[in-house]
């Protein structure tokens, strides 16, 4: 009688095993695809970031040339499809959100006087953007994991300058 106990419960261990381990490998599998999907939007807004600031670089430049109901327009296409693209989007948090949507608010009413100072505003705002898409995505964490697994130091006089003034700014 014990035998055929000590069966049964042997037989319920492994069944409660195997499906312990089963949902296990259906996490994993499910984690991975999440990842995948998560990261194909990060790469997107990346882009979609870099595309409209090179449109704002191109608005900048002949700023003057417009009339105010021209720059509202422009605005507009540098806005909207951020704005279309942070909508759809499922996994970018609230706050990379509102931070990439309204970051070129504000262009079409800047003063051509003004135009100098504007532009290191929306560059380095542009740049903290950019790192914030980087650290949300977990791109910033895994460079920093490789860079430190590898232990590789680029040594070059043009990265010797950029560690100085990177020194200098802290």
């Amino acid at each position: 009688m014990l035998e055929f106990l000590i069966g049964i419960g042997g037989i319920v261990i492994g069944i409660l095993l195997n499906e312990l381990i089963r949902r296990m490998n259906r996490i994993e599998e499910l984690n991975k695809q999440i990842f995948n999907k998560r990261m194909d939007e990060y790469i997107a807004l990346h882009a979609l970031m870099n595309k409209q600031y090179s449109l704002l670089g191109e608005m900048i430049e002949s700023l003057e040339d417009y009339s105010q109901d021209e720059r509202n327009k422009m605005s507009s296409t540098l806005i909207f499809p951020i704005a279309q693209f942070n909508d759809r989007s499922f996994f970018i948090s609230e706050e990379l959100t509102v931070q990439t949507t309204s970051l070129f608010m504000g262009v079409e009413d800047v003063e051509i006087k003004e135009l100098s100072e504007y532009e290191k505003k929306i560059g380095q705002a542009f740049k903290n953007t950019m790192q914030m898409i980087k650290n949300e995505s977990g791109v910033a964490r895994v460079n920093k994991k490789y860079k430190r697994m590898f232990n590789y130091h680029h040594k070059s006089d043009i990265l010797d300058y950029y560690s100085k003034i990177k020194r200098e700014k802290r």
